[in-house]
């Protein structure tokens, strides 16, 4: 899934979903927007097919990659960023 932005422009410009979409897999970036809604690891496994580890070893991943101390830090930052990551989706 590509992350684009055909009506939402004025989101592009945003340098922190910049950061991100230039740095998480599509597949992160899914499950990224998945947190965003509020879904546990165990949830966004089941609608994707692939085990509750393998979110989480995404999740910690994408912390490394963007700087979270805690998967924690990675949820908040994507509920209180719910709209932009939402809008990001293709």
């Amino acid at each position: 899934m590509k992350y684009t932005f055909k009506y939402h422009n004025h989101f592009f410009n945003n340098p922190i979903f910049e950061i991100m979409r230039n740095t998480l897999t599509p597949a992160e970036m899914r499950i990224l927007e998945f947190l965003s809604q509020g879904k546990q690891s165990r949830e966004i496994a089941e609608i994707l097919f692939i085990s509750d580890s393998t979110i989480k070893n995404h999740k910690s991943n994408m912390c490394l990659k963007l700087g979270f101390k805690s998967t924690t830090e990675l949820m908040i930052y994507a509920v209180k960023n719910a709209t932009l990551l939402q809008m990001g989706g293709g």
